[in-house]
This record gives structure tokens, C-alpha cells and sequence, in this order.
């Protein structure tokens, strides 16, 4: 099975299964989490390199300013794909209207894991404050206030990676719009 197919079986999968199944990804990292933070004394005492406070906010910050990039650059290119549609699908409704959909279905998806990756900064900061605070002590699950801290650091960092990938396959899913375009135009042309 390609790659495309599985993904695309994936996305109906979640689409259609409600937030319970949408909430995997998070459920997973924090397991997956819990598990680094309590069986790794470094991470756990924060001597860890990867979840140092200056680490990580340069991680998101490159992340958000990738992603924001990346949307600057499609959104002009976009533009001009739609100019183009209502030029020579002038009198073809319905082919404009299913590329226009595909095109505003990726530009949610860009949108969506924009804000997640800069919701993750801001959580990522509001953790490094809330650790360094005194008076607040955290216990859950044996676990001490820096312990649940850095795992739920970690879990932002895993889940915007998994952001980061859906950004790459929403480029990929552009590409293959462009694609369909210039398809239908050549068919198009050829009538």
C-alpha cells in the first residue's frame, strides 16, 4: 500500500471517528512521556540536554517560523492557481468549486498545525515558569512538579513533530492538487 493511500485511509479514519480518536497522538505522547521522565535520571533532573529551557523554546520557535514560512510561500502561489481556475474553467462551476475545496480543506490543515506549534511555545513557556515557582508543588502519578513538567514538555515537543510531519504532507497534498489541476486544464485545453 503507498504511502498517499494509507495516509489518506487514516484521515477518513479520524475524520469520521470524533475527538475521542483525534486525542491518540496526545494520550501516546504523554505514555510515551512518562515512561523517558521516569526511567532516565537526566531528563528527570533536567541535565538532559534535548529539554534544557533554551533548547526547547528554540525548537518551537524554529518550528512556528518554518511553518509560517511555508504558508507565506503557498498562500501567493495558491492565489495564482486560483486566478488561473476561474480563467479557463470560466463556464465549469463544478470544477472549481471541488479544486477550490481541496485548496481551502490544506490551507485548514496549515492553520491547524500553525496554532498548535505556537500554542505549544506558550505552553512550553507557561511550564518553564510554573516549574520554577516555589510555591506550587505537583504530585501525580509518583511524580514530582519538574518530573510532570518535563513530560509534558516532551509530549509538546513529540506532538509538534507530528505538526511538523502533517505540514510536509499537506505540501505533498498541495502538490498533488497542482496536479490535478494541470490535468483537467490540459483535458480542458484539448476539447
Amino acid at each position: 500500500m503507498k504511502i498517499n493511500e494509507f495516509l489518506r485511509k487514516t484521515r477518513k479514519y479520524f475524520n469520521k471517528a470524533g475527538i475521542v480518536v483525534k486525542l491518540i497522538p496526545f494520550f501516546i505522547s504523554l505514555g510515551i512521556s512518562y515512561l523517558i521522565v521516569k526511567n532516565t535520571k537526566s531528563i528527570g533532573n533536567g541535565t538532559a540536554v534535548f529539554i534544557k529551557d533554551d533548547f526547547v523554546l528554540n525548537f518551537f520557535t524554529v518550528i512556528l517560523s518554518l511553518a509560517i514560512a511555508v504558508i507565506a510561500l503557498l498562500y501567493s502561489n495558491v492565489e495564482n492557481i486560483r486566478e488561473s481556475l476561474y480563467k479557463v474553467f470560466k463556464d465549469k462551476e463544478d470544477h472549481i468549486v471541488e479544486l477550490e475545496k481541496k485548496i481551502v480543506n490544506i490551507f485548514k490543515e496549515l492553520k491547524d498545525d500553525t496554532l498548535f506549534i505556537f500554542f505549544s511555545l506558550v505552553g512550553s513557556w507557561i511550564i518553564i515558569v510554573i516549574r520554577e515557582i516555589p510555591e506550587i508543588n505537583i504530585i501525580i502519578f509518583k511524580m514530582n512538579k519538574k518530573e510532570v513538567c518535563y513530560m509534558v514538555e516532551m509530549s509538546l515537543v513529540m506532538l509538534s513533530l507530528y505538526a511538523l510531519l502533517d505540514i510536509i504532507f499537506t505540501l505533498f497534498k498541495l502538490s498533488d492538487v497542482s496536479h490535478e489541476f494541470s490535468q483537467r486544464f490540459l483535458n480542458n485545453k484539448d476539447k
